[in-house]
């Protein structure tokens, strides 16, 4: 694994922290004190989506870190990643894409002011950042079937010699 795929999940890693403990803490702080119904209608369900399989995307970032990291036969054969990790970036990103198009949409984000532009500009970084978490899911799952079918390849060529 390169250097540059290392700096890549660590940043995913801190990315993904921030952003599971914001949706959680307004899914909490919605549930705790509701100012909008209509609000938890529409988005809060994808709001609580995106904070729980964040979570499970905490838990596959520092797995495939962790096996990535030290590709030995015993230890990937120890820490196998589960399927439930592998399906929770495309969940959390598509979770966070969704969202932010559907509240795009349903306000209508006008740009008539600095401000306006500041959070157009955080909601153009968080799907840039789905988009992100999707390529190097992918790129990670290549990676880790490719180690696992080299490791099978090298006991069998053993086993004939």
């Amino acid at each position: 694994m390169g250097i540059w795929s290392k700096i890549s999940k660590i940043i995913l890693l801190i990315l993904c922290i921030g952003i599971t403990s914001m949706f959680g803490y307004i899914t909490i702080d919605e549930m705790n004190y509701p100012l909008n119904e209509e609000l938890w209608d529409d988005v809060m369900f994808l709001f609580l989506t995106i904070a729980l399989s964040g979570l499970a995307t905490l838990f596959y970032h520092i797995k495939s870190i962790l096996f990535l990291w030290d590709m030995d036969k015993f230890i990937a054969q120890k820490r196998r990643i589960s399927d439930l990790f592998w399906f929770s970036p495309f969940v959390f990103s598509s979770s966070i894409i969704f969202s932010i198009i559907l509240i795009s949409y349903r306000d209508g984000i006008p740009i008539t002011s600095d401000d306006d532009f500041i959070i157009l500009s955080f909601l153009l970084a968080l799907i840039l950042i789905g988009l992100w978490h999707i390529i190097e899911a992918i790129k990670t799952r290549k990676r880790y079937k490719r180690y696992l079918n080299h490791s099978k390849l090298n006991i069998d060529e053993i086993g004939q010699s």
